[in-house]
């Protein structure tokens, strides 16, 4: 594939790689979706196989390819966030489709949040990777008294909600 540094060349080429993302994330959700069953057994075996495939960051690898780039990241900033806003959306989705039950849902959501955010960050380049790691620091610093760079943690999400 050839990559000139003219503006539509690399549009065309992230263009082309967010539907192949879409297309990815499409056909794994679809996988599950048609697994819909409310059996007790085979509901736990589904819900272990959907957080095996979408709730751990060398799942995410696996489907969408490892960093081409190990040190500076090979997604611009607006690459890195619509590939998260691809991956969440669709794999909550996915999740209440097979039947998951709203319980076990807040968490898995959670877990496929933070692997997702991972990865994407994973994949960003260093810039915007240290900008919002920083934010989100600073971010948990003024809530809670502690600089995490990966966001709240469950159970400060938890309580958040509580608080509403």
């Amino acid at each position: 594939m050839d990559v000139s540094l003219s503006g539509s060349s690399l549009w065309e080429v992230g263009s082309e790689r967010i539907e192949r993302w879409k297309r990815k994330t499409r056909d794994a959700v679809n996988k599950f979706a048609r697994k819909k069953t409310f059996e007790e057994e085979n509901y736990e075996r589904t819900k272990r196989e959907w957080e095996a495939q979408f709730c751990t960051l060398e799942s995410l690898r696996e489907l969408f390819g490892e960093n081409q780039n190990k040190l500076w990241g090979d997604l611009d900033a607006n690459t890195t966030r619509r590939l998260y806003k691809i991956l969440l959306p669709r794999a909550l989705l996915g999740m209440y489709q097979v039947g998951v039950k709203p319980e076990d849902l807040a968490l898995l959501a959670y877990q496929a949040r933070l692997a997702a955010k991972l990865y994407t960050r994973e994949r960003s380049q260093v810039p915007a990777r240290v900008f919002a790691q920083t934010l989100n620091g600073v971010r948990a610093y003024k809530q809670f008294g502690k600089f995490q760079t990966t966001g709240m943690t469950y159970p400060q999400i938890w309580s958040k909600y509580e608080r509403m």
